[in-house]
């Protein structure tokens, strides 16, 4: 418990980065030693989510084609004048692995917001290129998402510990302050998007347009490139080219006499 109380973890940065003003004095008071963290031992979601922890990590694995290294290794700093520590989860050869299971309707943007900061500090401590947040959501969903390094981020995280760190050797009250932008997360994860009707929908479009696509974009370029350089405006063939007053040329197809004669009568 004392060994607790002198450091700042990973799960205390996601605390101390949050909006909870409860939550963080609670963990101030902690670290200084004015009141004892909270009992846990019958918190299903908590307990739940340790057991589950093992088979989150082997399902990583198996899915991702990685061995899960460095289990519940604690990894700590003080070069940055704060004392800093993670227990890690896993190690996945290149990066933390952070397992947890939630809520059947945690959203990824949700999930992301809450367990960011823990993330990043693991990989600022590992010195890892990234870390990967790989979670349950509810019975039905394996997600993973993926955190690279974002010096402006770790920046204000790293600032934002060490401003708790001074209140709790200072005895000054910490304050919520506000979040900075967050890196977005990356998903690792492949699906199989066949059963999809939307999706097979939408793809037949794209592969059927594909081809006139790019052929109408060369088409245009080519177009454009034979317009000479003094002219205002190039026809012919049902197509018209004119140069705007910034010199840039638009494509249009031409109004046929009968086009004219309906607008005119409109």
């Amino acid at each position: 418990m004392m060994d607790r109380r002198g450091w700042i973890g990973a799960s205390d940065a996601a605390v101390i980065m949050g909006d909870s003003p409860e939550r963080i004095l609670q963990l101030w008071r902690e670290k200084r030693g004015e009141a004892e963290p909270p009992d846990l031992s019958d918190n299903l979601a908590v307990q739940m989510g340790r057991w589950l922890e093992p088979f989150i990590l082997d399902w990583h694995a198996r899915h991702c084609g990685v061995e899960i290294t460095r289990r519940g290794e604690v990894v700590r700093d003080q070069s940055r004048g704060i004392p800093l520590q993670a227990t890690l989860d896993g190690w996945d050869g290149a990066r933390p692995v952070e397992a947890k299971a939630l809520g059947a309707h945690t959203s990824r943007k949700s999930a992301w917001a809450r367990y960011l900061p823990q993330i990043a500090l693991q990989a600022i401590l590992t010195g890892a290129p990234g870390a990967a947040l790989s979670y349950l959501r509810g019975n039905e969903e394996w997600i993973v998402l993926e955190y690279e390094r974002d010096p402006e981020y770790e920046a204000a995280l790293l600032g934002a510990l060490r401003r708790f760190w001074d209140c709790v050797q200072s005895g000054e009250p910490p304050v919520p302050l506000p979040a900075p932008p967050a890196p977005p997360p990356r998903g690792v994860v492949e699906y199989d998007m066949g059963a999809s009707n939307a999706w097979a929908y939408h793809a037949g479009v794209w592969l059927e347009t594909r081809g006139p696509a790019a052929l109408h974009a060369v088409a245009a370029a080519e177009l454009k490139a034979l317009v000479p350089a003094d002219a205002s405006r190039a026809w012919g063939a049902g197509v018209e080219v004119r140069r705007d007053r910034r010199g840039a040329l638009r494509i249009r197809e031409m109004e046929t006499e009968a086009d004219t004669e309906e607008n005119g009568n409109e």
